[in-house]
């Protein structure tokens, strides 16, 4: 008698709507005398992305939608959600732009990581610890 296989079907999404960035903040050195690091709120660190984009893309860059998932004041860190269509265009307008300046202070934004899934921007695959 012989038994009959069953056949499997393979789904794979490779057409996502959305990609996510983990952003960082990172300001210049303090000058003698200063106090702490300075943190921006959420309202300054949309600002900041806003013209970034705008900075490198001029009026093309303004109509670019970002959004803001989460922001940690303390550690300067964001989640952004993007378009795909817009992905690369966001990626670039925040390693390229010249540095910009936020209460008298140089300061950078830094992409710590990019992702069509949030599960892999929340998980580290190299040290098999999940981030809080």
């Amino acid at each position: 008698m012989a038994t009959a296989c069953r056949k499997t079907t393979r789904l794979v999404v490779t057409d996502h709507a959305w990609r996510y960035l983990k952003t960082q903040i990172v300001f210049g050195e303090l000058p003698t005398g200063a106090p702490t690091s300075p943190t921006i709120s959420l309202v300054q660190f949309r600002v900041l992305l806003a013209q970034q984009c705008q900075e490198l893309y001029g009026l093309a860059g303004s109509g670019i939608q970002v959004d803001v998932l989460g922001y940690d004041e303390e550690q300067g860190t964001g989640l952004l959600r993007v378009a795909t269509s817009d992905f690369n265009a966001v990626w670039s307008a925040m390693s390229l732009a010249t540095p910009c300046k936020v209460e008298n202070r140089q300061c950078i934004i830094r992409v710590l990581g990019t992702s069509a899934s949030l599960m892999a921007l929340a998980s580290n695959s190299r040290t098999a610890q999940w981030l809080s």
